[in-house]
């Protein structure tokens, strides 16, 4: 039998690596490698004007492949795609689909998200062993009440199999995804491209809003020899760019450090993205670090932060002191990596003067260098802990997409949250601007403040001011606004993007005239 994984990203230069990893893991069973085929068709980032055309486009190329199972990986950015092309996959091609990733949470099919997506099974939580488990089941090997983490239909009803351990693969094996040649060379060498490492599952903190340490009572690691075979596999093809896709690389510091001595002793210049919770960042990374960078490599840590309310923090059960933020953003500072400073708008009890605060300390942060913040927009992420605190909070969600947005909160009304979102707008305008422009915009942005003697809130509201003048939003009333402002990429779709660099640099030096 031919299974075909559809898989969609989220980004123009990335490509999803989970399910190179399941048929990693597929092809290891020798009955499985011996009756199924197991393809993957790629697809980047769909945006929403292209949508239509696009899932249409992925339908045809189903039908020219003709696999007996198709299956889909489901994210944020891609459930919608999803389920039209699963949709019309059932109605017209009648094919087996089976439909995972973090959108598929089990609360969710209880109260009957996915009765209307056409799907034969549904995978909730990690999905090597149950996609193994399905298809030993289309072959009568296996009984459908055995598959672990799985939901299936009975005359139209989803049962719920909500088997668990000891069902979870062995990160310790040497499987991998690259060195199997399980990942299409091809879109490897694309120009640009960005390869994903996964180094570990689970994290340390159990923040309410995310789903890495969901299901995991610990955090299981891969050889870390491995990780810097694949690593070296990549660099020998040309790979210039990795992201590490782990919720924090250095949860275990002597394994992370490990893995960057090994690059630096094998000589592999690379752009390396991971994500950092601030308090594991010590002395001993940082000099690892720089290390690493004085070699001239190019390294971007994001450091969440996500708010400095100390009563926001501790309603998602994130509190990390100002203070250990700093000490290790100094570290990093120190150490020559490039900081991206993730924050979120919109938590518990944040208000708009406490957004304000939070961009004044964050933008201040950002006068160094190249470093720069990712400014997210709250999703209520289905499965995650926030959503019980979102209804008990009164945060409401956007329920016009499958986009998880939150639109208001008790504490941030409507009209407040449009105004911060200004404020990302305004903040993603003048730091993510491209070299050579950008450095001469923040270099002016900053020293009209400085001379000014005003906050960076003062001065981006001024900024905002103008910068609405020119452009013309077309909206008729504020969830219009809102809807033109929330995307989660403020840097790449962006109200002032319009705005030419100049006009920009002309506005801050005539502020000071």
């Amino acid at each position: 039998m031919k299974v075909l994984f559809i898989a969609i990203d989220g980004r123009r230069d990335d490509f999803l690596l989970a399910p190179s990893i399941i048929k990693t893991h597929l092809l290891e069973d020798a009955f499985l490698r011996d009756n199924f085929e197991i393809d993957i068709y790629y697809h980047t980032r769909i945006l929403p004007e292209e949508h239509l055309s696009v899932c249409n486009n992925i339908y045809e190329q189903v039908v020219l492949i003709d696999p007996d199972i198709v299956a889909f990986s489901t994210y944020v950015w891609n459930f919608s795609a999803v389920e039209y092309i699963s949709n019309k996959i059932k109605s017209n091609l009648n094919k087996t689909i089976i439909v995972g990733g973090p959108e598929i949470q089990q609360e969710d099919i209880k109260q009957g998200r996915f009765d209307a997506l056409c799907s034969d099974f549904l995978i909730f939580g990690e999905g090597e062993i149950p996609f193994e488990y399905i298809l030993k089941y289309l072959c009568n090997i296996t009984q459908i009440d055995e598959i672990p983490r799985t939901a299936y239909r009975i005359n139209e009803k989803w049962i719920i199999n909500n088997l668990s351990s000891p069902y979870l693969v062995d990160l310790s094996t040497p499987q991998s995804a690259y060195l199997s040649g399980n990942v299409d060379e091809r879109i490897l060498r694309r120009d640009n491209i960005t390869a994903l490492i996964e180094t570990q599952r689970g994290c340390n903190f159990k923040c309410a809003y995310c789903l890495y340490h969901k299901n995991y009572t610990s955090i299981r690691y891969r050889p870390y020899e491995l990780v810097v075979a694949e690593i070296e596999y990549l660099y020998n093809l040309g790979v210039r760019n990795i992201r590490i896709a782990d919720a924090n690389f250095f949860s275990d510091k002597d394994y992370a450090i490990s893995i960057i001595e090994q690059l630096i002793q094998l000589n592999i210049n690379v752009s390396l993205t991971a994500e950092v919770i601030p308090i594991s960042i010590s002395k001993e990374i940082m000099y690892t670090l720089k290390n690493y960078v004085d070699l001239g490599n190019s390294v971007t840590l994001g450091v969440g932060l996500q708010s400095i309310n100390i009563n926001s923090l501790k309603s998602i059960r994130r509190v990390i002191s100002l203070s250990s933020f700093e000490t290790s953003y100094n570290y990093l500072l120190d150490s020559g990596v490039t900081i991206k400073t993730d924050i979120i708008l919109g938590l518990p009890y944040e208000t708009l003067e406490t957004y304000e605060d939070l961009i004044n300390f964050v933008v201040e942060k950002s006068r160094v260098g190249t470093n720069f913040l990712a400014m997210a927009l709250l999703r209520i992420l289905p499965g995650t802990d926030l959503v019980q605190i979102a209804q008990a909070e009164g945060i409401q969600i956007d329920i016009n997409d499958n986009e998880h947005f939150i639109y208001q909160t008790r504490h941030m009304p409507l009209h407040d949250l449009i105004e911060c979102l200004y404020y990302n707008a305004a903040v993603s305008r003048i730091l993510h601007t491209a070299p050579p422009m950008g450095s001469i915009l923040r270099e002016a942005y900053f020293n009209t403040k400085d001379i000014l003697n005003i906050s960076n809130i003062g001065l981006l509201k001024e900024l905002i001011v103008y910068m609405k003048s020119i452009i013309n939003l077309s909206y008729s009333n504020q969830y219009e606004e809102y809807r033109l402002l929330r995307y989660d990429y403020p840097h790449i779709r962006n109200c002032f993007l319009k705005i030419e660099d100049n006009i920009i640099l002309d506005f801050l030096n005539n502020r000071l005239k």
